[in-house]
């Protein structure tokens, strides 16, 4: 049985867009709390963060009189944002562990072992990022040997201007998001 409603497009529109949103507020509770662990090794202060997010939900009225206090497009911009880093982001890594899962496929391993090691590989790389208090260039740097295969591969990237298609690739999510945000009624 089919839901009349659901035919309406632009409210299917309206309700992929909600879902997707809340994919991003999901990550960003994740990402924000994991981030004051991190800065404060504080599992208490990290679940104080999760409650005053969660709490949120509940006080949602009024946290929009305080919102307003600030002006409207610096707190647009900053959402528009968030959703292109921590909504976006995911999909981001999953492409490039798909292209080092083909790379790697395509120099003789099977599938099953270059999907094995495409996901171990981002997972000791994020494990690494997580833990360590250094920055991400630096920890590039520590597992990069002068004139090696690493720097091999770095330059190759360099060259072909990943800083700067990723750069792209975020905006384009930012002014998507924005459009989005100002064709369901958030101007």
């Amino acid at each position: 049985m089919r839901i009349a409603v659901l035919g309406d497009r632009n409210l299917r529109v309206l309700l992929a867009g909600q879902t997707m949103n809340m994919f991003g507020n999901s990550a960003l509770v994740i990402v924000l709390g994991i981030w004051v662990k991190n800065l404060t090794g504080s599992s208490g202060q990290a679940g104080l963060v999760f409650l005053l997010l969660a709490a949120t939900g509940f006080l949602a009225p009024a946290t929009g009189l305080l919102v307003d206090k600030f002006p409207r497009r610096s707190v647009l911009v900053i959402n528009d944002t968030v959703t292109a880093l921590s909504g976006s982001g995911p999909a981001y890594f999953f492409l490039f562990m798909e292209a080092l899962e083909a790379a790697a496929h395509e120099r003789g391993l099977p599938n099953d072992i270059a999907h094995k090691l495409t996901l171990a590989t981002a997972y000791g790389a994020a494990r690494m990022a997580r833990e360590s208090h250094e920055p991400l260039a630096v920890l590039r740097e520590q597992v990069t040997s002068q004139g090696g295969t690493t720097a091999a591969a770095l330059a190759v990237l360099d060259a072909a201007g990943l800083r700067a298609t990723v750069s792209h690739a975020v905006a384009a999510a930012d002014r998507r998001s924005a459009e989005l945000a100002a064709e369901f009624g958030n101007p």
